[in-house]
């Protein structure tokens, strides 16, 4: 990130250190208001020794040290996936994802829970229903044997 205090800096002394010294092989500079750099973003690769700046693909530097392609959004510095398709998340549209997913999981942990109590009261209601027709059972037998014993009683 470069700012009015770093400036220098970014564009003399850490551009040679990093290419003559420590050999980065790419090196981007970011301007978040674009007070300081024109363009507010630059990225340089060495080649044969030497940065050369890096050139925009669709808007957006690529980079092949981390395979992403970065660019300028407002004063952010986004970072997009060229292989998928899509944006890295911003830490706020992360949190804001993760609040979701949080959210869909409670939702059907709760429509669950829900489903699980009612298919246990049909179970109980269920059982209550065997209970009563296997006393209902129980006490039509119980009648049948006392018939047969009074029909005997008559015969006999």
């Amino acid at each position: 990130l470069t700012s009015s205090s770093t400036r220098r800096e970014d564009v003399q002394g850490k551009f040679v250190l990093y290419r003559d010294v420590l050999r980065v092989p790419e090196y981007f500079l970011f301007d978040p208001f674009g007070d300081h750099l024109d363009p507010p973003l630059q990225g340089y690769r060495l080649r044969g020794g030497k940065y050369q700046q890096i050139r925009l693909v669709n808007g957006r530097l690529p980079s092949r040290v981390i395979g992403l392609h970065l660019e300028r959004n407002g004063s952010e510095l986004r970072l997009y996936d060229p292989a998928t398709g899509q944006w890295l998340p911003t830490d706020a549209e992360a949190r804001r994802r993760v609040e979701v997913e949080r959210d869909e999981v409670t939702e059907t942990l709760c429509r669950v829970k829900a489903e699980r109590d009612a298919a246990t009261e049909t179970s109980r209601h269920a059982e209550a229903e065997r209970d009563a027709a296997l006393e209902a059972r129980r006490r039509a037998e119980v009648e049948v044997e006392r018939l047969r014993r009074e029909l005997e009683g008559r015969r006999g």
